[in-house]
């Protein structure tokens, strides 16, 4: 995960992740829960929870790069193919495909769905609303359950 999921990302490389995280999840899955201590079930369980999540954050860093997004944020998508350079003192194959901006008005809504599906689905962005107070107002009735609370 850390190798594809952080900042380079490539897409035979995020292939390669996925492929070896759903191996990994279908052998603990297959190995059961029986004659675990309580400690051991637990920690069995949490690592099956850590795959599926870090299944569904390479779908969906996968399907970015598939859909063309390119680089953007924290993350550089790399291909020997892109025209850009990142720089001078790095060899040919670290190119890095640029942003394609028509997806700065659009976000990548991932679910897991029953059976370990991922589900994407490309949605707009929603406008942030226009903030009517100010943040020590704001806090205030919130802590004191005025709004997002009970109500009394």
């Amino acid at each position: 995960m850390s190798d594809c999921g952080a900042f380079l990302r490539e897409l035979s490389a995020l292939d390669q992740a996925l492929s070896d995280a759903g191996r990994q999840y279908e052998k603990l899955a297959a190995d059961g829960l029986c004659g675990l201590s309580l400690q051991s079930c637990a920690e069995t369980l949490r690592n099956q929870q850590l795959l599926l999540a870090q299944i569904v954050y390479l779908e969906a860093m996968k399907r970015q790069i598939a859909d063309g997004v390119g680089s953007r944020g924290g993350a550089l998508v790399i291909s020997a193919t892109a025209a850009q350079k990142i720089h001078p003192s790095l060899g040919e194959s670290f190119r890095a495909v640029p942003e394609n901006t028509a997806f700065r008005r659009q976000t990548l809504e991932t679910t897991l769905l029953p059976g370990n599906t991922v589900w994407q689905e490309w949605v707009p962005v929603r406008v942030l609303p226009a903030p009517d107070g100010w943040f020590e107002t704001v806090w205030k009735n919130f802590r004191e359950k005025n709004i997002y609370g009970d109500g009394k």
